[in-house]
């Protein structure tokens, strides 16, 4: 039975105690872009980082949703180019000379 009912969404465990409910899940969709800068190419997976995130009880119980969310960063070769363009602003300092 798939107990959290969304797409995109793994279950890897769940546990069950006296007093709590504990689902393991994984996103399985991978980003188009980095949420930091937008850019659309060179991201990499960088580890794993487990979030819990606790939902309403459910029979008495407490219930926890361990997210294990996939880490990534820019590449530095597409990070690089993509800072050092003709578009970008100037340091203060720099802005000074011209």
């Amino acid at each position: 039975m798939y107990i959290l009912n969304l797409p995109d969404w793994k279950i890897l465990d769940s546990k069950d105690s006296e007093n709590d409910y504990l689902i393991i899940a994984e996103y399985t969709q991978l980003p188009f872009h980095c949420l930091k800068c937008s850019f659309f190419a060179g991201l990499k997976k960088h580890g794993k980082k487990p979030v819990v995130f606790l939902d309403l009880p459910a029979h008495g119980k407490r219930v926890g949703i361990e997210v294990q969310r996939q880490r990534y960063k820019c590449d530095p070769v597409f990070f690089a180019s993509r800072f050092n363009s003709a578009w970008t602003i100037p340091l203060a300092h720099e802005a000074a000379t011209i």
